[in-house]
């Protein structure tokens, strides 16, 4: 079975890494058992489709989700070294989550994510004051456009130094029926500390514990339409780079276009090329 394996959201190995696996011959079981195994933040599976390019299907290391951002832009390069695209500048994915739609610009692959839900949180924003005693914190949100991502913007301090409660944190998700809390903070001017980004942010999820995912499109999207909700897109404009993964060691870089649907993007380069030997 053909593998690779592809650095997202950073020319350098500082991204977010994604395992990818050609047409494999499991059932679902066997599907999230090799996903644990790999024991990244997401492995996908590339399947033909006959209503797209290609179809994928997304895990964590214990869960299959619909949409997931870094998996969707690295698919593209996965789908190319497999032959399953060529060179098209446009293209579709079948996804758990609908046929969704990629594009190709300026060697950078971006996708169009599922249109969002908001849902209001069932405690208090009060309540993740203890997390954050610090900070200033606003318009406490849960948005879903696949995962479920609790968003809060932090005013305050640089979110990198905050030190999480980890039970308290996963306490206060469950109780909100949300995957995991995306805390961002917003720049008067991109900054030249993060990759000259004009946002910023942290994202932790429950993994059965509480894991800080080092890039997330998904949660990026959420955090560009949670800017257009709140007003704050003129800080930034309607497109931006967002900057994520300072806590863990990565340096990623999401490019991110808010209209009518929200599209992220960035580099992406494929690092391991192999085959797997069940």
């Amino acid at each position: 079975m053909k593998f690779c394996q592809v650095n997202v959201f950073s020319k350098r190995t500082l991204g977010n890494p994604l395992g990818c696996f050609l047409n494999p011959k499991m059932n679902t079981q066997e599907l999230q058992q090799l996903a644990n195994w790999m024991n990244l933040s997401e492995t996908i599976f590339i399947f033909p489709s006959n209503v797209a390019h290609y179809k994928l299907r997304i895990f964590t290391p214990t869960i299959e989700l619909p949409f997931a951002g870094h998996p969707l832009v690295g698919s593209a390069l996965a789908a190319k070294e497999f032959g399953l695209i060529s060179n098209e500048s446009h293209f579709q994915v079948e996804t758990l989550a609908g046929i969704l739609q990629l594009k190709l610009v300026d060697g950078q692959y971006f996708v169009e994510t599922p249109i969002a839900k908001e849902i209001q949180l069932k405690t208090s924003l009060n309540d993740f004051k203890a997390l954050l005693p610090d900070h200033e914190i606003r318009n406490g949100l849960i948005v879903d456009n696949g995962p479920k991502w609790l968003l809060i913007q932090a005013i305050g301090d640089d979110i990198h130094n905050i030190k999480f409660n980890l039970g308290l944190l996963k306490s206060l998700l469950m109780n909100n029926d949300a995957l995991g809390l995306t805390l961002y903070q917003v720049f008067d001017k991109p900054s030249d500390k993060y990759e000259s980004c004009s946002v910023i942010s942290r994202s932790l999820f429950i993994d059965n514990e509480i894991v800080e995912d080092p890039i997330t499109g998904s949660a990026n999207a959420c955090i560009g339409y949670h800017l257009k909700k709140f007003g704050l897109l003129e800080k930034v404009g309607n497109q931006y780079f967002a900057f994520q993964g300072g806590c863990v060691g990565r340096r990623g870089v999401v490019s991110v276009t808010v209209g009518d649907r929200v599209w992220v993007g960035g580099d992406a380069e494929i690092i391991l090329t192999g085959n797997y030997c069940l």
